[in-house]
């Protein structure tokens, strides 16, 4: 909960919130260690995910769509009657 806390507000804040919401009295900076300790739990956790891609005969043509609006500029637009 602390390094929730302190992921979303700033240290200080997130130890007045977890004083007066759940009566807990932390430092701002337990809620630093907390924050920074589990951002890097996570990014180890992320790091071992990944994978690289197999080596191999790659298509004649990559289609990247990341926003939605890449693809749809491939068609004709559709005709309005």
């Amino acid at each position: 909960m602390i390094a929730t806390v302190g992921a979303m507000a700033s240290f200080q804040e997130g130890s007045q919130l977890l004083e007066e919401l759940a009566g807990v009295e932390v430092d701002a900076k337990q809620v630093e260690r907390a924050a920074e300790a589990l951002g890097a739990e996570i990014a180890a956790d992320e790091s071992q995910d990944l994978e690289p891609m197999t080596a191999g005969p790659l298509p004649q043509t990559l289609y990247l769509d990341v926003d939605g609006r890449s693809l749809r500029n491939c068609f004709p637009a559709p005709s309005r009657s």
